[in-house]
Order: structure tokens, then C-alpha cells, then sequence
């Protein structure tokens, strides 16, 4: 099963670990900042929020090294991978 999670881009459900809302990871709480450093110091960072405009909403974490920042918000995703057929969603 794949996730549509913006921009023409789809995810293979399996892959994802972690969807998480922007808007938390940009407060001022230093385990959040620390933790999304540690995640783009590590992996490949894949923008297509364009963040010119500041539309992000979402980061995907995938289990590739690669992290995601999606336009999509975590809600949206979440009802998406459960009318993909997933019984429970994403959690």
C-alpha cells in the first residue's frame, strides 16, 4: 500500500515510521529541536512543501535515512492511509 503524501510523491506504507506535525517540532521545547536536528543531520531531507512559502505541515520520517516534509498535514495523511485500506490508519 502507498500513502499520497503530496506533490506526486507516494510513500510505501510499510517504510514509514513516524508522521509528525511541523508546527510542534518548531516550538520553542528543546528535545524537539534537538530531535529534528539529529534527523536531518543524519538522513536525506526531501522538501516538496516548499518552505519559500512555508507551507510545511508534516515530516515523514521513512526508514531509508530519508525525511520528508510534506505540505499534507498529519490529519490529512492519517485519514488518507485509512481510506487506503488500512484498517486503523497510521499511528
Amino acid at each position: 500500500m502507498f500513502l499520497h503524501i503530496g506533490t506526486d510523491v507516494l510513500i510505501r506504507t510499510s517504510e514509514i515510521i513516524a508522521i509528525i506535525a511541523s508546527k510542534g517540532l518548531n516550538e520553542k521545547n528543546k528535545t524537539n529541536k534537538r530531535f529534528l536536528k539529529e534527523i536531518m543531520n543524519e538522513g536525506e531531507i526531501i522538501d516538496i512543501s516548499n518552505l519559500e512559502t512555508k507551507n510545511s505541515k508534516s515530516i515523514v520520517l521513512v526508514n531509508k535515512n530519508q525525511v520528508y516534509i510534506s505540505p499534507i498535514s498529519p490529519q490529512t495523511l492519517y485519514k488518507r492511509s485509512k481510506n487506503n485500506g488500512l484498517s486503523e490508519g497510521l499511528k
